[in-house]
């Protein structure tokens, strides 16, 4: 699971995909010092997701854009017969996602 970090309000959040649960975790440090001990929780799961033959890739958070407490782009994509068969699959979604 690749991760990144976010600064927030003097806070800090850490998110990561979890490729293989096909989640989004986050958790938050408030102070420099405090350890990153407590457990991630999930913060969103891609409904594209739900489907066993669709893989969910190319997760990014975006800072820089407002809107949000987190905005997150991703892609989703499958077999070839499947994504051409799908509109909905095989191009790039934003999320907005509030973090409280």
């Amino acid at each position: 699971m690749g991760a990144s970090v976010v600064a927030d309000n003097g806070s800090h959040l850490i998110y990561g995909w979890d490729h293989e649960k096909r989640i989004v975790l986050a958790r938050r440090q408030t102070d420099d010092t405090e350890w990153w001990s407590r457990r991630p929780h999930v913060v969103f799961q891609p409904e594209e997701a739900r489907r066993p033959e669709v893989f969910v890739y190319a997760g990014k958070a975006h800072p820089h854009l407002t809107g949000a407490d987190l905005v997150l782009t991703y892609a989703s994509i499958a077999e070839a017969d499947v994504t051409l068969a799908d509109d909905s699959l095989y191009f790039p979604r934003f999320v907005r996602l509030g973090l409280e």
